[in-house]
């Protein structure tokens, strides 16, 4: 009888431990090593502590970009440089993280609210469930936990680290929408006041440039590197800018709205993913055409092809809101650049980090 009550006492504790009482999965405790302080970062009066979870991620997630898959270069005479190289990437991510916070704190966003502590678990609900979530549709894993905890792991995540960047992405639509609202959606005009003046001396600076961009992603087309670049060359060779748009728009996946260009700023793509593409809109001369460049982002990956245009009072004319979005964004960016930039600064390693053995770092 004490072992039959004994093993329904065992099998309700691990239903606890899964689950709380609101049906959200339980959140998994961090070892002590993942808890460790690696890095402080200080910005005015505000400190930040990033644990060693947080740069395992990134360097895990970075090493092969940076050892080109030899592990060996880790244990070699060389390994500084490579580590000094990783640690140029990885600090410049955690940075933009906690800039993100940083800025939600000043505008009077508490990312650790209890509202942002519900988003978490809904999140971790849905990804393991499987649902919808503030507009994205999750697949799920029919309620395997462990499933979703493993899945965690093959991208060098663990639970703390997938909360930490899920609050991370809620902060940033926050702040967008802070500045920028949504008047289609709840009129909310957004917190940023400017006028057409203001947009059109931003279209008119060097701080923006006019392009016909064609994306060719990988998950909708069969382009490669080497495709793309005959595709580049073909766009190059053309004589007017009217043949050029006819190429594109010939190459272009249905729906790209080539014909009437865009406009880049220095910064309103932001500098983790698009930086390659922004240095070469503004290295680009009137009429010329970029080289391939080429974007991995978490959510896609392909080639763009840029060809620079004058910018006209037409064009201001036709696509004023489209222009007036971009301008924002890049006033926001701008924001985001010089916090992340700040914090930078102000980094530190602790104690610990000279612990870290960068051969050894793994998930196990």
């Amino acid at each position: 009888m004490k072992k039959t009550v004994a093993l329904i006492l065992v099998l309700v504790l691990s239903c606890l431990m899964l689950f709380s009482c609101s049906g959200y999965y339980r959140p998994v405790a961090n070892t002590e090593e993942e808890d460790t302080t690696v890095i402080k970062l200080s910005f005015g009066n505000e400190v930040y502590e990033v644990k060693y979870e947080l740069y395992r991620f990134f360097f895990l997630n970075f090493k092969k970009e940076v050892d080109g898959g030899d592990d060996s270069v880790w244990l070699s005479a060389e390994k500084d440089s490579y580590i000094e190289k990783i640690n140029n990437l990885i600090f410049a991510r955690i940075c933009d993280i906690y800039a993100i916070f940083s800025l939600a704190k000043e505008i009077g966003i508490n990312v650790y609210s209890d509202a942002y502590d519900e988003a978490v678990l809904e999140t971790v609900k849905v990804s393991v469930d499987g649902g919808v979530v503030s507009g994205t549709e999750y697949t799920g894993f029919d309620g395997d936990y462990n499933a979703y905890l493993d899945s965690l792991k093959e991208k060098n995540l663990n639970y703390s680290v997938q909360d930490l960047m899920i609050r991370y992405l809620i902060a940033t639509n926050d702040i967008f929408y802070y500045f920028n609202g949504n008047v289609n959606n709840d009129a909310n005009p957004g917190a940023l006041a400017y006028t057409k003046q203001d947009v059109l001396a931003f279209y008119n600076s060097d701080e923006c440039v006019r392009v016909y961009q064609l994306y060719l992603s990988k998950s909708t087309t069969s382009f490669t590197k080497e495709s793309a670049s005959i595709l580049r060359d073909e766009i190059s060779r053309q004589t007017s800018e009217g043949d050029v748009i006819f190429t594109m728009i010939g190459n272009a996946p249905v729906g790209d709205n080539i014909k009437d260009s865009t406009v880049i700023g220095k910064y309103n793509l932001g500098s983790l993913y698009y930086e390659e593409l922004t240095r070469a809109a503004f290295e680009l001369k009137i009429n010329e055409t970029s080289p391939v460049i080429e974007i991995k982002t978490p959510k896609d990956e392909g080639f763009y092809i840029l060809y620079r245009t004058n910018k006209t009072n037409e064009h201001f004319e036709k696509c004023y809101d489209e222009i007036a979005g971009i301008y924002v964004d890049n006033v926001i960016e701008k924001k985001i650049i010089d916090r992340t930039n700040a914090l930078l600064s102000g980094l530190t390693k602790t104690e610990a980090y000279s612990s870290i053995i960068h051969a050894n770092v793994s998930m196990d």
